[in-house]
């Protein structure tokens, strides 16, 4: 445990600015759908509420939320796999936030038979899709998701120093759990004075349920296959960085959006 300590603190610091990042560009591509949609949006440090909404054919603007996630996802991946391992906090940072970005859209998408309260589900009743085009979404959607989570476990291995940490199916898990694992549950503590005061329950626990995916890279250990050119180590150091940003990120949340900015007319 001693020898992976810095990993999992930075991790799980990274994991927290990670989801306030992409959470804040959800909300603010529902602001910008919004502006749009003449709904007046008020941005808040957890969440975000249209003032203006007087039919029920402009839900259809909660899909600039979902499609902002998707498209964070979709970018810091590109950033992931094209940067340096030499910044190995930073590349860790974008590991988190495409998982999150990606995470935040594809929760949405297998609820969509059964439940329409989401962003995701209200702009999607808008449209009045056939009940079997939802479901076959829905299966496709869970599909991306399960895949994500076992695709990653490969990405958090790689961060091991040496290819004896690795080596076998019991040490993977290890490793995947200091790296992964804990972070997750860690980093969804530090959240949560980012969440606070909650407007509603499900934004507080948020940064608990995006971070499930990976409990399928501890499932995929015993099937991942690394080389030892896979495996690049990672800092054994704190990050000051990591931790610098954490706190100007939550004073931005906490002083400049907690009282709400709004963008209406």
């Amino acid at each position: 445990m001693k020898n992976h300590l810095m990993l999992t603190i930075n991790s799980a610091i990274l994991y927290s600015i990670a989801f306030a990042l992409v959470f804040f560009l959800n909300e603010l591509g529902l602001i910008f759908a919004g502006v749009i949609g003449g709904l007046e949006p008020v941005l808040y440090h957890n969440t975000m509420t249209f003032t203006n909404i007087t039919d029920t054919s402009q839900l259809i603007y909660f899909a600039g939320g979902p499609a902002a996630s998707l498209i964070s996802g979709i970018a810091g991946y590109f950033i992931y796999r094209n940067l340096s391992h030499d910044n190995d906090v930073l590349k860790l940072f974008f590991l988190w936030f495409y998982i999150h970005g990606l995470t935040l859209f594809l929760t949405q998408v297998p609820n969509l038979p059964f439940d329409m309260s989401s962003d995701l589900g209200k702009a999607v009743a808008v449209l009045d899709i056939n009940q079997t085009v939802l479901i076959i979404i829905a299966i496709t959607g869970l599909f991306f998701l399960i895949t994500l989570g076992f695709s990653t476990a490969k990405e958090f291995m790689c961060f091991a120093d040496h290819d004896s940490v690795v080596e076998d199916k019991t040490k993977r898990q290890d490793f995947i759990f200091y790296a992964a694992i804990a972070p997750w549950w860690l980093g969804a503590l530090i959240s949560m004075p980012f969440r606070l005061p909650p407007f509603e329950w499900i934004y507080t626990i948020l940064p608990v349920s995006n971070g499930l995916a990976v409990i399928w890279s501890m499932i995929a250990v015993g099937k991942t296959k690394l080389t030892a050119d896979d495996l690049k180590g990672y800092t054994n150091n704190l990050s000051v960085y990591a931790i610098g940003v954490y706190i100007f990120l939550l004073l931005v949340f906490q002083f400049l959006l907690r009282s709400g900015i709004n963008f209406g007319s």
